[in-house]
């Protein structure tokens, strides 16, 4: 899947929050809650971060979420 542009103005198909901001993006129907968390992640820079937290993906009605610890580390 090609790089999307997320925006912070509500609009878009699917939408994504780390807990302190939500972000906007349009991706085909079909698209995966999974897809568009990974798609996020892959241009979302949390190396900065210090604590734990959770961020969330929602296109259509499908959910996925996925935890984040301290330096952006990515946690199953």
């Amino acid at each position: 899947m090609s790089r999307v542009a997320w925006n912070q103005v509500r609009r878009g198909t699917a939408w994504v929050s780390d807990g302190a901001e939500g972000f906007w993006a349009d991706f085909p129907a079909g698209t995966s809650a999974e897809d568009v968390l990974a798609e996020y992640l892959s241009t979302a820079d949390y190396s900065g971060a210090t604590g734990t937290f959770i961020v969330r993906a929602e296109i259509g009605g499908d959910v996925a979420t996925v935890k984040v610890g301290p330096g952006g580390e990515v946690q199953s």
